[in-house]
């Protein structure tokens, strides 16, 4: 059944029935009512405001500041160990354990780019050990550590990232590495993502393979003779395959060294439709050789295509002497 609710006259009739003291008149005690129900109105109102308030504050405390730089004692005075010594004690302000922070994505991508900034400044054993130190501290609460390598990995492997570094990002792979295994984790996925970074390093052999000319003639990578050969492996639908090479068509000193004999460009189109292989041959300049892998070089093919365009400066023995060089150094690689 519906419940029903009492008349006014019924309360007060009840009202005064008991001992609880009311003004003479209904119309006095409603008031009164009334006036005592809107003043507790207001003051929870007010509380209510003062709750938002607070909450907001500390809501701009927490994901808006940024982690204070450590102060670098005066005995260290060289701009490298400087730099070695904030990234080691980047993260001392943190206190990984309170999760309102460390796994709050606002704030830890700010830290993570001004920690990644310090990167290109230290020397590459201090840059491992503050790595190390990072993966321990962000250890203490799960989901940090979870977002630290996620952030890692945006911003050290990602297009555009303003900080990208693929050394950058195999020191932390090897970091993360180090520290799965000293907790007895499993270390699949990191290693094989730490061998595609690592693929093609400077100084290791690149592999050989056949490819079909623009005018098609068969040749191979090995077969090809030049002091310095300039891989570049591209897909014609690719647009920073395209900013690339226009960058490089547009370099003076490159095309210099290729005029002189000293640069043979190889492009390498990856696209196996045969419209998108016309258009690749049309974008290139005439001094440079256009290849067309065959079919057989996709199931197994050697080089690291995580990212195109990928480009490797190759000696004469077609060692790797330059992984995705910037377009300014290629010519100081040049013998």
């Amino acid at each position: 059944p519906t419940p029903r609710t009492m008349s006014t006259k019924t309360v007060l009739s009840a009202l005064r029935r008991s001992r609880i003291p009311m003004p003479a008149t209904s119309d006095e005690f409603l008031t009164d009512l009334l006036t005592k129900k809107k003043t507790m109105l207001k003051g929870q109102i007010v509380r209510i405001v003062w709750v938002v308030v607070l909450v907001v504050m500390g809501a701009v405390r927490t994901f808006a500041q940024e982690l204070p730089l450590p102060a670098v004692p005066d005995t260290i005075r060289q701009p490298q160990e400087r730099a070695a010594y904030i990234m080691l004690h980047f993260w001392d302000a943190l206190d990984f354990s309170d999760t309102l922070r460390s796994c709050s994505r606002p704030f830890m991508e700010q830290q993570v780019v001004n920690f990644l900034s310090l990167l290109p400044h230290a020397a590459p054993d201090a840059a491992a050990c503050a790595f190390d130190s990072l993966y321990a501290r962000a250890s203490a609460a799960p989901c940090a550590l979870t977002l630290t390598d996620d952030l890692l990995r945006i911003y050290l492997d990602g297009e555009g990232s303003p900080v990208r570094s693929e050394a950058g990002y195999a020191m932390a792979l090897r970091a993360h590495l180090r520290y799965l295994c000293a907790q007895g984790f499993d270390t699949t996925t990191v290693s094989s993502r730490l061998r595609e970074v690592t693929g093609n390093a400077v100084g290791t052999q690149a592999p050989d393979f056949a490819f079909r000319t623009a005018d098609g003639a068969l040749q191979r990578l090995h077969g090809l003779q030049a002091p310095r050969l300039l891989l570049f492996f591209f897909s014609a639908d690719c647009d920073h395959c395209r900013q690339q090479l226009e960058a490089l068509r547009a370099s003076e000193p490159l095309g210099r060294a290729v005029s002189e004999g000293a640069l043979q460009v190889l492009a390498v189109c990856l696209n196996d439709e045969a419209e998108l292989q016309r258009e690749a041959g049309d974008m290139l300049p005439p001094s440079w050789m256009a290849a067309f892998p065959l079919p057989r070089f996709f199931e197994n093919p050697g080089y690291s295509f995580r990212h195109l365009p990928l480009v490797l400066l190759l000696d004469e023995a077609k060692r790797v002497v330059g992984r995705n060089p910037a377009i300014t150094d290629i010519a100081c690689m040049l013998p």
